[in-house]
Formats: structure tokens, sequence, C-alpha cells
């Protein structure tokens, strides 16, 4: 990395609100000049805390490959949250690039309006159907070893969300018993096209860490954890006294022109 962008790293990370605001003026052509310059750490950490209709239109004005190689460095939830402000066009170009199962998972959640429990949601999620003995449930879950909580959840041969099976239970149950019979109906489940506002400190959470997540026709579409929840808010910076802050835009200034001269050196901005 040459000076000027050993330089530009430090301020980032050691002045980051003043930074973002400097990178938030540039123009999206700047943007892309910069990020096809800089590191993928460093560009993707500059994208992460900008407003997120800047950044996700910095992102479209990239290399699409540069764009998939700065996704790997950003948080998958926030990935999301810039693709559903992206055009269209870019959202189906860019998912082609990534691998499928990522790209089916990302699809599937841009389904549903942000803030929604269908965007946060996990859409890859393990089942039994409530057929099932104990003892044939027992295998299946040894094979997959893909349990993440105490809880499996159960549904009909359709895939509608029955309810859930304490894992305790299954493995202390008659093996010949079918998990119908040890089926805990009663517990809870969300709509995807709810508001995670209206259900993120719900009682329920005291009990359970996993909440199954249906569509409207009562079919399993995924698991809402809530420590996504917990983790859901873009982080948001805290202004410092209005002294250090000026101090700090001041010196942004310096590092502006910098940077604007580093940019029109690559030769691919205007004058």
């Amino acid at each position: 990395m040459d000076t000027d962008l050993q330089l530009i790293e430090k301020f980032v990370q050691s002045h980051t609100p003043e930074a973002v605001r400097i990178f938030e003026r540039f123009s999206y052509a700047e943007m892309a000049a910069f990020l096809n310059n800089a590191p993928t750490e460093l560009g993707a950490a500059i994208l992460t805390n900008m407003n997120s209709y800047l950044a996700a239109k910095c992102l479209e004005h990239t290399d699409l490959d540069l764009a998939v190689e700065l996704s790997k460095k950003i948080n998958a939830w926030y990935l999301e949250l810039l693709l559903r402000q992206a055009g269209p066009a870019f959202q189906n170009d860019f998912l082609s690039r990534l691998p499928p199962a990522k790209a089916d998972k990302i699809r599937v959640k841009l389904q549903y309006a942000s803030g929604s429990v269908g965007a946060m949601m996990n859409p890859k999620v393990f089942s039994l159907q409530a057929r099932r003995t104990v003892k044939e449930a027992e295998k299946i879950i040894k094979g997959k070893k893909v349990l993440q909580s105490s809880d499996v959840y159960v549904t009909d041969s359709n895939k509608k969300y029955l309810g859930i099976v304490r894992l305790h239970d299954l493995l202390t149950s008659d093996s010949q018993l079918t998990i119908s019979e040890i089926l805990v109906a009663s517990a809870p489940k969300f709509l995807a096209d709810e508001s995670v506002h209206n259900i993120a400190n719900l009682d329920v959470w005291k009990e359970y860490r996993s909440v199954g997540v249906v569509d409207r026709s009562g079919l399993l579409i995924g698991s809402l954890q809530y420590e996504d929840i917990k983790k859901s808010g873009v982080h948001k910076y805290q202004e410092s006294k209005q002294q250090i802050v000026e101090t700090a835009n001041a010196l942004g200034e310096l590092y502006r022109i910098g940077l604007t001269g580093l940019l029109q050196s690559t030769g691919k901005l205007n004058d």
C-alpha cells in the first residue's frame, strides 16, 4: 500500500465519523475510482459506515467483480440493506456472481420489506416431519449435525409449521413414538411480513432464543434468532464534544484535498 493510502487508512481508523462525512461528499465516480485503488478492507470499512443509500449507489458504480470482493468484508445484514437500495439490474448481476446457495438465501430475504421479520430471518432452517418416529428423528439429526438450539421445528409433509420438539424430549422418549406425540404445539411463530419492532420485546424471548417464521399460508420458511434482533441496528457513532468535532473536521478537509488528488491521479475523473 502506498503512503497516501496508508495515511487515509489511518485517518479512517482514527476519525471514522469525520472520514465518512468526507467520502459522502464525493461523487459516485470519485468513490468508484477510490475503491478501485484502495484495499478491500479499507473500502468495505468506509462503505459500512456511510449512509446506506449512498453506499449502495457507490457499490453500483464500482466494477462488479470488485463489488463482490467488497461484499465479502461487509456484514451480511448490512449487505442485504445495501442491495435493497440498489437498482434491480445491479441486484441481479451481483447475485449472479455469488455462490448459488448464498444468492438464493439473499433473494428470499429481499422479497420482504426492510424491517420485517422475513428480511431478518435465516431462511435456511432445519425441521422434522411430525410423522417421523423418535428413532428416525434421532438418526436424521445425527446425520445432519445442523442443530442451532435445543428446539427442533416440526412440520407436516407439506412443510406447514406445527410447533417444536424439545431435544431433551426427543432423546428421552420411547423410540417408537412419533414426533407428533411429543410435539409442543403451543410454541410461538412469527409471520414473515410482521415488523421486527412489534416482536422485539415480547415475552417469548424469555423462553425461546429462536422462533420459527411462517408465510401467510402457514409454511415454515425460516427462523428468527434473538441475537440477530440485538445486532440488527446500523451502528451509530456518537458525536464527541463540539470542539473535538470541529478540529477533526478541519483535519478532515486536509485529507479531502489529499484524497481528491489521489483520485484525480488515477486519470478516471473528469476535470
